[in-house]
């Protein structure tokens, strides 16, 4: 599973992103919220959140563990999410949990083996150059009895958009996302054997092909390593498109977009 990534280009979309990002990640929260749902209720004495953007996912993993590394690969998405964190603790007189800020690559982390009881990772892994590679440094990362929770975009998603670009011209406008039966098969190898990982297909609705691809962009996530172009569309293009996508997958309720979703909550066996 290896991808040809700038990650130079990743950290710069997602930075760019990062002062309007929740305004328009309610897909991302959706996911993660189900994730968290997963988490195995004990405690953790260290917690690790690859990818913890903006830190949605971060006060629900202080309520599990007594350390939390937040790991991210844009400084600006870390800073985002060291001053909501900030902001959070002086309205509080609770105890909170300390925390951690490392800014780096998923295919370099910087961190010693047997660091981690609980390793969590929302919508991150489709961003690693080696994804098996990183399945293995992550079980490595993991003390005895440590917890892997995961959820990430599989083959499948966004489907619509990639069927509809695909009638207007030869070019590659949407990332290709790895098989879930490929990244089972790095789980199972890296040791990953014990506990529940499960597929799911979820669907959102937009009135309008502007707002959906407005909300990609806002998120950082329209960064298309194989795309020739600059990504800019001519108005025939466009309305070709969004005539596509009408009247193909248009229905009551709206414009559909489908999410491919592997979630994992594993210990190695």
């Amino acid at each position: 599973m290896l991808v040809e990534l700038d990650k130079d280009q990743v950290a710069q979309h997602f930075g760019r992103a990062a002062q309007h990002y929740d305004q328009h990640a309610f897909i991302q929260r959706d996911i993660g919220e189900q994730l968290s749902s997963l988490i195995p209720v004990r405690y953790y004495e260290s917690c690790l959140d690859i990818g913890c953007g903006t830190g949605a996912s971060l006060p629900e993993l202080a309520g599990h563990s007594a350390l939390v590394t937040a790991f991210d690969l844009s400084h600006q998405m870390l800073e985002t999410a060291r001053n909501q964190i900030s902001s959070e603790r002086d309205s509080t007189t609770q105890q909170q949990p300390d925390f951690q800020w490392v800014q780096g690559d998923l295919d370099a982390m910087p961190f010693g083996t047997n660091s981690f009881d609980l390793v969590h990772s929302n919508l991150a892994l489709q961003w690693a150059s080696n994804l098996g590679t990183v399945i293995e440094q992550i079980g490595k990362l993991l003390k005895p009895d440590g917890v892997f929770v995961f959820s990430c975009i599989v083959e499948g998603t966004l489907f619509e958009l990639e069927q509809s670009w695909a009638a207007i011209d030869q070019q590659r406008h949407i990332n290709r996302f790895v098989k879930s039966s490929d990244l089972q098969q790095s789980l199972a190898s890296a040791g990953f054997t014990c506990g529940e990982v499960f597929e799911k297909q979820q669907r959102w609705y937009y009135p309008s092909l502007g707002l959906m691809l407005k909300d990609m962009k806002a998120i950082g996530a329209n960064y298309v390593p194989e795309r020739q172009t600059s990504g800019l569309m001519t108005p025939s293009q466009w309305r070709a498109l969004q005539c596509h996508y009408q009247q193909k997958f248009g229905c009551e309720a709206g414009l559909p977009v489908t999410y491919q979703v592997l979630y994992g909550a594993l210990k190695r066996g």
